[in-house]
């Protein structure tokens, strides 16, 4: 197991322009000023990864900026990819003869987050989920990839159309959820499009432990979310019209009724609408009995469903979001396998008043590009 903070361990980075249609490198470097620039990427925001880049007599701002990290550690050498940004605003300053420029960066789903459709988008009941997502994507020059598990061959099961002027990103993580996917960009600007995951699913990938092997500084701050807790939770749908076929008989010609017009018969029996809601039990210390009020969440979901399937849903939504959740903020040299999503397990008796030993998921994390790869990650505890 690599030691991340032994002691010698060396951290150079570099600054390369990227094409944003290709993602193909120019050839081209800027430099970059020590110390001065942190990339941050945070599993709730919009764009996921964002940076402030302070740049050494850079000019060319039409391109993507990708950063690279070299990293020696007893003998060990890891070279990786940290982020392709957009720069966005900057400042610069002068001095004799070089100039300092620091720009805000956003992730190539910036694109996306920073546009509207100029049309109607629709999509007829039948249509190819993935490849609508990937209409969407590459329609203005971003570039998907699909990953491993996500089901290629969902349809539509309704016709699909959102209003001209609603943000692109919300309209594709919108579709994206509907097949229990999540979108996301990795570090070589490719949007992508994942699974969703539950954390019980996932493997522990790296321990924050005390030791020989530890990465991190004394010190922890911890916050709650209880403000944020819900006890009770209603997902419902709803249809203009039940799509419906027409009857055929054994011979393969179409059935009509006595006035000679056709039949037909609805494509399933779920209606035209559906709601189910579910309440925290009456022993929960956050349910309506103990605190003597609703505190409630809608899901509003666009494919019909049983009853059975909207109760899961919000049962696992409720079940999700009832309490208070903690999350822990370390301070700590760059683990370069660690990212957001991750599973993790966390071990202190040094800090807290009482020694934890816990399972969390990585929320955040804030990397300055400077010696050692110092970060700050915030840990959403299991």
């Amino acid at each position: 197991m690599t030691d991340w903070a032994a002691s010698g361990r060396r951290d150079a980075f570099t600054a390369h322009l990227v094409d944003p249609f290709t993602l193909q490198e120019t050839g081209e470097q800027v430099g970059i000023e020590e110390g001065k620039s942190t990339i941050e990427w945070d599993a709730s925001s919009a764009t996921i990864a964002s940076a402030s880049i302070a740049l050494v007599n850079a000019t060319n701002r039409d391109r993507l900026l990708r950063i690279k990290q070299a990293i020696d550690v007893d003998g060990e050498q890891r070279s990786l990819t940290l982020g392709t940004f957009f720069c966005d605003s900057s400042s610069a300053a002068a001095l004799h003869g070089g100039v300092r420029r620091s720009c805000d960066c956003y992730s190539t789903l910036y694109r996306l987050t920073d546009d509207v459709l100029v049309r109607d988008f629709a999509r007829p009941r039948g249509y190819n989920v993935v490849e609508e997502i990937r209409e969407l994507v590459e329609a203005d020059g971003g570039l998907l990839r699909v990953g491993r598990g996500v089901d290629a061959t969902r349809l539509h099961t309704v016709d699909v159309w959102f209003e001209v002027g609603e943000n692109r990103a919300e309209v594709l993580r919108t579709i994206a959820g509907w097949i229990g996917c999540e979108v996301g960009v990795d570090a070589d600007g490719y949007v992508t499009l994942e699974p969703r995951r539950q954390p019980s699913e996932l493997g522990v990938s790296y321990t924050f432990e005390e030791g020989a092997n530890c990465v991190y500084r004394p010190g922890v701050d911890v916050t709650d979310t209880k403000a944020d807790a819900v006890n009770r939770v209603l997902a419902h749908w709803s249809r203009a019209q039940v799509p419906t076929h027409a009857r055929r008989n054994a011979d393969g010609s179409y059935a009509k009724g006595e006035d000679g017009s056709a039949i037909y018969d609805p494509d399933d029996g779920y209606g035209l609408a559906g709601s189910a809601w579910v309440d925290l039990p009456a022993t929960h210390p956050f349910s309506y009995e103990r605190i003597g009020r609703r505190r409630s969440h809608v899901m509003r979901l666009t494919d019909p469903c049983s009853d059975e399937e909207l109760r899961a849903r919000a049962s696992e939504y409720l079940w999700a979001n009832c309490g208070s959740t903690e999350f822990y903020e370390v301070e700590h040299v760059q683990v370069p396998t660690l990212k957001v999503g991750d599973k993790v397990r966390y071990v202190n008796d040094m800090d807290c008043s009482v020694p934890v030993d816990f399972e969390a998921v990585v929320e955040q994390i804030s990397l300055t590009l400077a010696p050692g790869a110092p970060c700050k990650t915030k840990l959403r505890r299991l």
